[in-house]
């Protein structure tokens, strides 16, 4: 639900979250990617202290399960009672509970008992200071007394407890599973204020429409941070006067009844349509009521039972989480049958994310999802609006986290893919970056040789960087262990390392100037730049002897962030062009020549040459992508109709000896090396596939 809503909003979030966030990355993601799911409500009451382990950022009051960031060595204690001596322990330790600052503790629990109540009575013996997730908060005192004033981390901007001398007698000797309720202060605050704080869109909302007690914000990225609210409350957005705002602030457009014809042909309008749209929507929340247990409310049709579960981290109260199952579910109706409008140019002011009506029925408004100009006339996807839920205005809450919104110029490139293994037919992607708001669906027009091919949309999710020194070729080796590569990206994309397993999986693959680049480690050197290593080169035979210069594109290619396209071999060799209209009536446009990589054979290696009695004996390995992973390790496919090869000796004066072989060897007789000048001679090995030859493969005969 959430996909279209968004898409609506000229897709201005992006990313497949819970239900999938929608036409913000596009019909292509959610067929070829699915539903990524979000966080489970469980996952966030389970504490631990692993490494590299993600802090939620709370807003206001939750009850949440934090993770051990520091702790001392434990202390042997005894106790002496009528009955004898107990031995025990007491341990100090930091206990991390939000990356952002925080109001005040009420309630712990330890083993799903009380420990510490709403007064601050203590059942059990500790004592405790929080620091409340300042960016200048010190060191507290036990650490420093322990480590040292220098070294002593001060956990600036991360909400943390420190117990100290925590009885660990009552639990075992063990320390036991924590839990702390934190408390915000004033009403509770509406979901759409979270999403504009977390956003950074300015203005006030126009209208607060669905109202909660707090939240914790975590996920790989914002877009997974936010996916779940906005799958739950579907909040509207609109743009004017270049600027977002959110709430009920849309632009309402009464269209002439004349020209009011609606199309409800099946063609589907981005992110809708279809019969698989939920029949039962079930919203799973945390209750403060209830100590913040999970609940679950839901609303349902009668019929064929399709459900839609959200799995919403916030806490609110249940008649609130009811109301929003039944909204989620009346907004399926609209969803279930999209339609098509088409208008002059004239009206050419009406834009993604605003209603329209027809001046028969200006009360009946339908939200407009996508917009495209072709023939002469604009096309406008609608989806019919259903009622909202209103709530009172409230105080905006949230710590706004990294990387929210940019603010880059429009960019796209054309980036012709490899093809996957059985798989020969051109494929062209097209990644789109900027346009005042990014990860948001463009209009995106193709053209092949001046003939327009198709309109579509592409995310704006790209992210781009230039090389900032030189690399050189890799001495012909996959594995690159000499260089690495320094770019710097629009904007900070926040790369991570991966292991070897994440490589072969085809982890952290990037494009640089032609080339098909992995790295292992990324490492972070400020702002948006990030030193890359542990490379392997020339991916998809897309070669390894290639100097880059400083000031190449390099673009991450991530599945979610780029739109393909598959073109016939008939034309391989035409010029593709890709035209992308930004929200600001900016344009962008990239250009490529249609080389057929996918169907190209890969290029032969481990080329040999030796003299024989008879002659020059010529022998290499052949490669396929079929037989890339290599997995028996003895044969590799053709990965063609036929195995044929072509091969050319020449000498320094462009004599040529050409000849055709069906095996991976040759043999160049002596009589005819006799017409060749002296060495050193070039052998150049080419495959021959079905609908193209491989690149060349060279060999410096001495």
């Amino acid at each position: 639900m959430a996909n279209l809503v968004l898409g609506a909003a000229g897709a201005a979030l992006g990313g497949p979250v819970g239900g999938a966030l929608g036409s913000m990355l596009g019909r292509q993601i959610d067929r070829s990617l699915g539903r990524v799911p979000s966080a489970r409500l469980s996952d966030l009451r389970a504490p631990s202290s692993q490494y590299g382990d993600q802090i939620p950022s709370i807003v206001r009051s939750m009850r949440v399960a934090g993770v051990v960031n520091w702790t001392a060595q434990p202390v042997a204690t005894a106790t002496v009672s009528k009955s004898g001596s107990s031995q025990g322990s007491s341990v100090s330790f930091a206990y991390a509970i939000s990356s952002g600052r925080v109001g005040q503790i009420g309630r712990i629990w330890a083993d799903g008992r009380v420990i510490r109540d709403q007064e601050g009575r203590q059942e059990v013996s500790f004592e405790m200071r929080l620091h409340d997730g300042d960016e200048d908060q010190p060191s507290d005192p036990l650490i420093a007394s322990i480590l040292g004033d220098a070294s002593a981390p001060a956990f600036r901007g991360i909400a943390y407890i420190l117990f100290e001398d925590f009885d660990l007698s009552s639990f075992g000797n063990r320390l036991p599973f924590i839990t702390v309720e934190l408390l915000g202060t004033g009403e509770p605050i509406a979901a759409e204020q979270v999403l504009s704080s977390q956003l950074g869109i300015d203005g006030a909302i126009a209208a607060a429409e669905h109202l909660i007690e707090g939240c914790a914000l975590t996920g790989d990225n914002l877009l997974s941070a936010i996916g779940p609210f906005c799958d739950a409350f579907e909040p509207s957005f609109a743009y004017a006067d270049g600027e977002w705002s959110l709430g009920k602030a849309a632009i309402h457009h009464v269209i002439d009844d004349a020209l009011w014809t609606l199309d409800h042909a099946a063609q589907s309008v981005v992110g809708v349509g279809g019969n698989d749209h939920p029949t039962k929507v079930s919203v799973r929340f945390f209750d403060p009521d209830l100590d913040f247990a999970a609940g679950e409310k839901s609303a349902r049709f009668l019929g064929v039972e399709r459900l839609k579960r959200i799995e919403l981290p916030a806490a609110l109260e249940g008649k609130h989480a009811k109301a929003t199952a039944f909204e989620r579910l009346a907004s399926t109706r609209g969803k279930a049958h999209p339609a098509w409008l088409k208008l002059p140019l004239s009206y050419a002011d009406v834009c993604v994310g605003d209603h329209v009506s027809s001046s028969r029925s200006p009360a009946q408004r339908f939200l407009v999802c996508t917009k495209e100009l072709a023939s002469g006339e604009l096309k406008f996807g609608l989806r019919r609006q259903a009622a909202s839920i209103a709530s009172e205005e409230a105080d905006a809450g949230g710590r706004r986290l990294a990387g929210a919104l940019g603010r880059e110029p429009l960019a796209v490139s054309v980036v012709e893919m490899p093809g996957l293994p059985g798989e020969n037919e051109p494929e062209v992607a097209i990644l789109v970056s900027g346009g005042h708001v990014p990860f948001q669906q463009l209009p995106l027009a193709i053209s092949i040789d001046g003939v327009e091919q198709t309109s579509s949309s592409a995310p704006t999710a790209c992210s781009r960087a230039v090389l900032l020194d030189p690399l050189p070729a890799s001495a012909g080796e996959l594995i690159d262990k000499r260089n690495a590569i320094r770019v710097e990206f629009d904007k900070d994309p926040f790369l991570t390392s991966c292991d070897e397993s994440a490589l072969l999986a085809g982890a952290n693959l990037g494009w640089l100037d032609g080339e098909f680049i992995q790295f292992a480690t990324a490492k972070h050197l400020g702002r948006a730049r990030y030193e890359l290593s542990g490379l392997i080169r020339g991916r998809f035979d897309s070669g390894v002897a290639v100097v880059h210069d400083s000031g190449s594109q390099f673009i991450m290619l991530a599945p979610t962030a780029f739109t393909t396209l598959k073109v016939s071999h008939a034309n391989i060799g035409a010029t593709f062009v890709a035209k992308v209209h930004g929200p600001d009536g900016t344009v962008a446009e990239a250009t490529a020549t249609i080389k057929g990589l996918a169907a190209k054979p890969w290029t032969p290696v481990h080329l040999s040459a030796a003299d024989v009695a008879d002659g020059l004996a010529v022998n290499w390995v052949r490669r396929c992508k079929e037989g890339a992973p290599w997995l028996d390790a003895v044969e590799t496919p053709i990965g063609s109709s036929r195995e044929a090869y072509r091969v050319r000796l020449t000498d320094q004066e462009n004599v040529t000896l050409e000849l055709e072989t069906s095996t991976s060897s040759a043999v160049f007789a002596a009589q005819s090396l006799a017409s060749l000048g002296a060495r050193p001679w070039r052998l150049v090995i080419v495959q021959l596939g079905d609908f193209a030859a491989s690149r060349e493969a060279i060999l410096t005969v001495k």
